[in-house]
């Protein structure tokens, strides 16, 4: 039997077609698996994000929602609905005071130009987090924190905060009961000695002004939690924001700044310290200060030890170093010999770790740090400068 032309092209187009729709199938059915994997994925790096930036101590259990808006950071700002023109202006209006008014004219028609043609940015949130950034905010059995160092959002209990915070102010030995507020007696004495020297000369009548304080606040003390200890203890942490000496703190740094970070000692931050190792504090002028006394003592301490360390790296207050075991306790009397007010404490690796401000330092079986070989087998240990 032999089929017609036309048979034979309706029987190839039914081919065609089952083929095509079987490939279809296929297709969609590989799809699915693959969403179904891609979202699992998703989820396990969710999970993951979520718990190495968002560290719960509370008692409060946090969903998933909740911990990826936290993990987005304190600094985090949800776009705004509208342009906060209001804000702006009041903005613009207290800088342009210091402007001539000629040119304060010209910068007020190039901003409302600016905000005439200006548009919301695109939301930057889900309603989910939002509502949950709400909830968070409305709970005043926990209090939101950042890091003593790191980037991670610490979630404690108000009670237990409040604890460590009294626990803390209870050592007379640190702390002193004042009778009074010594703010606005510390205001008048600041801005009669910058008064004496605005009439000697020796400061510029604009300076004067911009550093004189009419302020009186006094400073807040506050903790954050140092989560790489044991307790998770509190490091005090003083604002000196508004205070009479805020504004001249901010002027001291400039001028100190530029003395810090030339030792080969210091580190800026964590990121600095892993290029090294793979190849209360709180007015704006204390880490400055830190820095230079610390830049001095180290000098001495690491110049006149018989047999210094191979590595010794700072930054600010935590100190990573490497000795022999038998050398760590005579090199930690020596340093506390040389300043009487400088407390020097140690901590020593655990299980071959160590933690130094959010990184992970690993000490290898075969003597060496991460990927910086040592010839001799070494005992990595972190040291603590407290002035006591």
């Amino acid at each position: 039997m032999e089929l017609q032309d036309d048979h034979l092209s309706t029987l190839q187009s039914m081919k065609d077609n089952a083929q095509t729709l079987l490939t279809k199938k296929c297709k969609e059915r590989q799809k699915h698996k693959f969403d179904l994997l891609l979202a699992k994925s998703n989820k396990e790096d969710l999970l993951e994000c979520t718990n190495k930036w968002v560290i719960n101590h509370s008692s409060r259990q946090l969903n998933l929602i909740e911990k990826k808006a936290l993990s987005k950071g304190l600094n985090f700002t949800p776009a705004p609905k509208s342009i906060p023109i209001p804000r702006i202006v009041a903005a613009v209006e207290t800088g342009l005071r210091i402007v001539p008014s000629s040119e304060a004219e010209l910068a007020r028609i190039n901003i409302i130009g600016a905000l005439t043609k200006a548009k919301p940015p695109p939301s930057n949130i889900t309603t989910e987090e939002y509502r949950a950034i709400k909830d968070l905010i409305k709970d005043n059995s926990i209090l939101i924190l950042p890091t003593d160092k790191g980037r991670a959002t610490v979630i404690l209990d108000k009670s237990e905060y409040h604890q460590k915070i009294l626990s803390m102010l209870s050592d007379d030995k640190t702390y002193k009961k004042l009778k009074r507020d010594p703010a606005l007696a510390l205001e008048r004495k600041m801005n009669s000695l910058l008064l004496s020297l605005k009439r000697a000369g020796s400061l510029p009548d604009a300076l004067y002004y911009r550093l004189r304080s009419s302020a009186k606040t006094t400073p807040l003390l506050y903790g954050l939690p140092k989560i790489h200890k044991p307790n998770t203890p509190l490091r005090p942490i003083v604002s000196f924001i508004n205070s009479p000496t805020y504004i001249l703190s901010k002027h001291l740094v400039t001028i100190l700044s530029p003395l810090v970070g030339n030792s080969s000692t210091h580190v800026k931050n964590s990121f600095d310290f892993s290029k090294f190792i793979s190849t209360a504090m709180g007015s704006p002028v204390s880490v400055t200060v830190a820095n230079l006394v610390m830049e001095d003592i180290e000098d001495k301490g690491i110049s006149t030890y018989p047999s210094p360390p191979p590595f010794w790296k700072r930054f600010v207050d935590d100190i990573i170093t490497a000795l022999p075991k038998v050398s760590v306790q005579p090199f930690l009397n020596h340093l506390n010999s040389i300043e009487e007010t400088i407390n020097f404490t140690v901590e020593l690796e655990s299980n071959g770790e160590l933690s130094f401000l959010d990184t992970t330092v690993k000490h290898n079986s075969n003597g060496t740090l991460s990927t910086t070989r040592r010839r001799t087998q070494i005992n990595t240990c972190l040291l603590h400068p407290t002035i006591p």
